[in-house]
């Protein structure tokens, strides 16, 4: 009878460590490859997420897990739900208090919002080195106020966004985390085919 060494057994626990999805009491099992793994409902980041197809990746903050969707839906960017930032339960997009980063092409002409505007607070900001515009804005909500602050800048024909969703309450502890994700932002390289314009 072939028996596996102790060494052998504890690798293989700390890889597959069972994890129990909230929409089935079905198990699953995690298997990591660099920094993401694909569960059953979702895709999760630790450490670095990166998109090439969009060029930029965030370092993420010690223990901070990411949620992205799952092939073979677009791979657009991550969710960090607050205040459980280090959770690898799924995550819903219906939370009153997310960060979210996302990458998109401007399909839409983006343009800097408009500082009149009475319900946003608009500033200069700046992510990954480049010139950004920061909003803020309180929204009625049945469960109370939400406040959102969000970062954008557009390069190369693609709007880059971090987001952040939260209640008055909470806002301070949560935009500690915000700005750490903001800091993390890096641009990357767009493949060249895709990218007409240095702007």
């Amino acid at each position: 009878m072939c028996r596996f060494p102790v060494a052998m057994v504890f690798a293989l626990a700390v890889l597959y460590t069972p994890h129990t999805s909230p929409q089935s009491s079905r198990v699953v099992l995690l298997n990591w490859h660099g920094n993401w793994v694909e569960t059953d409902s979702e895709t999760l980041w630790r450490n670095r997420y990166a998109n090439e197809d969009y060029g930029y990746a965030v370092v993420l903050g010690h223990g901070v897990i990411g949620h992205g969707t799952h092939s073979p839906s677009p791979n657009h960017g991550f969710m960090v739900p607050l205040p459980e930032v280090h959770t690898e339960s799924y995550v819903s997009g219906k939370r009153a208090r997310v960060i979210w980063v996302d990458a998109s092409y401007d399909v839409l002409e983006y343009e800097q919002p408009n500082v009149a505007m009475s319900d946003h607070y608009v500033h200069s900001a700046v992510l990954g080195g480049r010139h950004a515009v920061e909003t803020t804005s309180l929204t009625p909500s049945p469960d109370g106020s939400l406040i959102g602050d969000s970062i954008v800048v557009r390069r190369c024909g693609i709007v880059y966004t971090v987001s952040m969703q939260t209640s008055p309450e909470n806002r301070l502890a949560d935009k500690r985390q915000f700005d750490e994700i903001v800091r993390g932002f890096r641009f990357l390289k767009i493949p060249a085919r895709e990218c007409v314009s240095s702007r």
